[in-house]
């Protein structure tokens, strides 16, 4: 009985466990589509993607992000005519920024305004690697020792007061 006590009061402050979860790092993908001219994004003033008049590209680049704070640039240049772009940045999967203007072949941005040169620009700005309130293993020591000492207390008290009353 005391071992199984002890084990559940030593578990439960966080000392032992008998699984430990694992967290994957996130999963950062950038879409470039429905392009017409050039569409480039610079991630943290560093080159990520180039795409081209009606490709459609994808690519994971969690690979990189730095901790904290990141942006990514988007610019647009159009050499004649109309202009389109789209774009969607995910994180595991799901949008956190995402933009479009024209369709490709079919009308530009601005109904076709013609203008050339660089027509757009975007930044997105996301977070990597918030801080989150993990214990320090010291402390969690510090706490499952706290508690032991509390449950011999109790412990030794309870045999006292049954002493006392018999």
């Amino acid at each position: 009985m005391f071992k199984k006590t002890l084990l559940a009061l030593v578990m439960s402050a966080g000392l032992f466990s008998l699984t430990t979860p694992l967290s994957a790092a996130p999963i950062y993908t950038l879409r470039q589509y429905n392009v017409d001219d050039v569409l480039t994004a610079t991630l943290n003033g560093n080159f990520l993607l180039t795409t081209l008049f009606g490709q459609d590209q994808t690519i994971d680049f969690s690979a990189f992000t730095v901790n904290g704070t990141n942006v990514i640039h988007f610019s647009l240049t159009s050499d004649h005519g109309g202009w389109a772009y789209g774009f969607d940045v995910k994180k595991d999967g799901v949008s956190i920024d995402a933009g479009s203007c024209g369709t490709v072949t079919i009308i530009g941005c601005n109904n076709n305004d013609g203008a050339t040169g660089e027509v757009f620009t975007h930044d997105t700005t996301f977070v990597v690697g918030e801080a989150t309130a993990t214990p320090e293993p010291t402390s969690v020591l510090l706490t499952g020792t706290g508690f032991l000492g509390l449950w011999a207390f109790l412990k030794r008290r309870s045999r006292r007061n049954e002493t006392l009353s018999a």
